[in-house]
């Protein structure tokens, strides 16, 4: 998709962010904190070639959906909300 190049845009302009996308981006790194804390075993089991950044791990993670353990695809699927 992006490829990472929105997030690189939106780190380069931080600065020039409104609160309230400042404060966006804050919630949105904490739920991928989250995700990644909830989601250590199904990375490992299915993610563990994947190299971070860019949202691969979270792709990969998608396409284990119906496997991944119940923990994980809840807090999968909150973070797309």
């Amino acid at each position: 998709m992006g490829g990472g190049r929105i997030q690189a845009c939106l780190q380069q302009h931080e600065a020039e962010a409104s609160e309230a996308c400042r404060k966006k981006l804050d919630e949105l790194g904490q739920e991928v904190k989250l995700l990644a804390v909830v989601c250590r075993w199904d990375m490992s089991r299915f993610c563990s070639d994947i190299s971070p950044g860019a949202g691969r791990v979270v792709g990969c993670l998608k396409s284990h959906d119906i496997e991944l353990s119940p923990e994980c695809g809840k807090q999968l699927r909150s973070l797309e909300k």
